[in-house]
């Protein structure tokens, strides 16, 4: 399933689902469009929190491969 990232960092990232997960559990995960690539890494799900639907949660993974490797700018730069 194709999911938006709520939030990504180095070493992981966050999601919105309504599939049913458990702590522990392990994924693939593809983030399209890098510029050497897509980045993929199996990653470990670390945190699930109430969603904003009473059928959705928060997932919090944990990249256990390569780091995601991507240079962010602050919206406050120009």
């Amino acid at each position: 399933d194709t999911v938006p990232a709520e939030n990504v960092s180095r070493t992981g990232a966050s999601f919105y689902s309504t599939r049913q997960v458990d702590m522990g559990d392990e994924l693939d995960v593809t983030i399209p469009g890098q510029a050497a690539g897509d980045f993929q890494a199996r990653a470990r799900i670390v945190r699930v929190l109430p969603g904003r639907a009473d059928d959705e949660r928060l997932i919090g993974i944990q990249f256990l491969g390569p780091r995601f490797h991507r240079i962010f700018v602050s919206e406050g730069e120009s």
